[in-house]
């Protein structure tokens, strides 16, 4: 009796497996987005479905190895290429997680990275195919030009460009006396926290047709245009900054003097001392037809330091889009600040602050006056705050002058309680009708009211997407549409 007790449970436990049941999965391909190589991809994963009443056994789940051991798996928590007899109950399901790390290859353009998933189930064979687009890239990892260690000038841009941080400098550092010229068509990814140091020249040369771009190394759709993937691009007193056609997306600070370095930690910890900053040494940046855009806290931070600003576009920062001040000169001709209408970030600070005074680490103030009058020329300020712009200068200095620019502020208090600034024939909080600010597009449309309100005296020829100004001059970076 206890010998037939024992076969009727045999027999129950074979039968508790459906002997004609296959699998169903939530993916038949698991698609990777571009894998730089070298370097291992996010997670993904897919579910694999047992939609019979009964338990199912699969007989083996195996990586088939077509790209070799590039990618790798994990089932229902355990890691490995195979697994065998694997037992999913009625109505339930497992999961499994994919990565891929991507080997280099000699090959410039994006390649096809394939693989397969396995699973045989009472005699039938099914499958999950794995994709991935590698690319190779140019690494810098910690890398420091100086003059024992030149750059290749300029970068090649037949390939992407990876600055991670290293050992020996979080990013990119080049030096005073040492110039990096970056063509037109760069792509440069930028690792976490990973920045770039300029005390000497940085030249990024984008033409009309092929921007350089600095963004974050993550290419999975979750994390476009999320802001603070990297510090951002920062320079020194002996340093000199070009950038045409550029756009600095994803960042920290977008461009900034090396001071917000000492204030993220607290200490002093740059080469220069803000309380030491004067008008007879000034670094210079050129900025033409730039976008910066998703930055965590301020896009441009410009402080003691010569600067003429065009064409170019700023918009969607957790702080102050444009900050400028402690002494140096500033020229901003055609440009666009907006902010307010970004999924990340809150916007929650003025879009301008012009100001000639900041607190140092150990609270003193520092109090420089600017070279020359601030000067913004057909420029748009606008955003979801009341006032947009705040100056806060001393007694004396010089006057900030905007003219023919479109201003969110409320009238009162940038005419009469604002005396150190003026406004020449500009238009006060005017919708200016961006096509789209939430969609990114600053552009204004047809019935906006900067339309014609520019002046032509220094203006471009030509708009940030070097459309013509002849026709008219409109206020801001980008031509409204005729």
């Amino acid at each position: 009796m206890v010998i037939a007790f024992a076969f009727s449970l045999s027999n129950c436990n074979k039968d508790q497996f459906t002997k004609t049941g296959v699998l169903a999965f939530s993916n038949d391909t698991l698609t990777f987005d571009t894998v730089f190589t070298s370097m291992g991809s996010t997670t993904r994963y897919f579910k694999i479905k047992n939609q019979d009443s009964k338990s199912v056994n699969i007989a083996s789940i195996k990586l088939a190895g077509l790209s070799g051991n590039q990618y790798r798996m994990n089932v229902d928590g355990v890691a490995g290429r195979e697994f065998k007899n694997v037992p999913i109950s009625g109505k339930d399901s497992l999961y499994v997680f994919v990565e891929v790390t991507v080997d280099p290859n000699n090959s410039n353009n994006p390649f096809v990275l394939t693989d397969e998933v396995q699973f045989l189930t009472n005699g039938v064979m099914q499958k999950v195919v794995l994709q991935a687009m590698g690319q190779n890239a140019y690494y810098h990892i910690g890398e420091r030009y100086s003059s024992t260690h030149l750059p290749p000038n300029p970068w090649p841009n037949d390939k992407p460009h990876i600055i991670l941080r290293g050992d020996s400098f979080p990013g990119l550092e080049v030096k005073s006396g040492i110039t990096l010229n970056i063509q037109q068509g760069t792509k440069i990814f930028m690792g976490a926290n990973a920045l770039i140091s300029v005390d000497g020249t940085l030249n990024v040369n984008g033409s009309g047709t092929d921007s350089v771009v600095f963004r974050g190394i993550r290419l999975e759709s979750f994390y476009n245009d999320k802001p603070g993937q990297w510090f951002g691009i920062i320079y020194g007193r002996t340093a000199t900054i070009i950038m045409t056609k550029t756009i600095i997306n994803e960042s920290y600070f977008g461009l900034s003097d090396e001071h917000v370095l000492n204030v993220l930690v607290g200490q002093r910890i740059t080469t220069s001392n803000i309380a030491t900053y004067t008008n007879s040494l000034l670094p210079v940046v050129t900025l033409n037809k730039t976008i910066i855009k998703n930055s965590s806290s301020t896009a441009l931070t410009l402080l003691g330091t010569t600067a003429h600003v065009t064409n170019s576009l700023f918009h969607t920062a957790g702080s102050n889009m444009v900050l400028v001040g402690v002494g140096g000169s500033y020229n901003f001709v055609n440009c666009t600040l907006g902010n307010g209408y970004g999924r990340y970030v809150d916007h929650k600070n003025a879009s301008l602050v012009v100001t000639n005074q900041i607190i140092n680490l150990d609270n003193s103030p520092v109090v420089l006056d600017f070279s020359n009058n601030p000067t913004f020329i057909n420029t748009l300020i606008y955003g979801t705050q009341e006032n947009e712009i705040v100056s806060v200068n001393t007694t004396g200095v010089k006057p900030v002058n905007f003219q023919n620019c479109l201003i969110k502020m409320n009238i009162d208090s940038f005419l009469l309680k604002v005396a150190d600034t003026t406004g020449k024939f500009c238009l006060f909080n005017k919708e200016p009708k961006f096509i789209s600010g939430y969609g990114g597009n600053y552009q204004p449309d047809t019935i906006s009211p900067v339309i014609n309100m520019g002046t032509s005296i220094g203006t471009p020829l030509d708009d940030l997407f070097e459309r013509s100004r002849m026709g008219g001059v409109d206020i801001g970076a980008i031509q409204a549409k005729r």
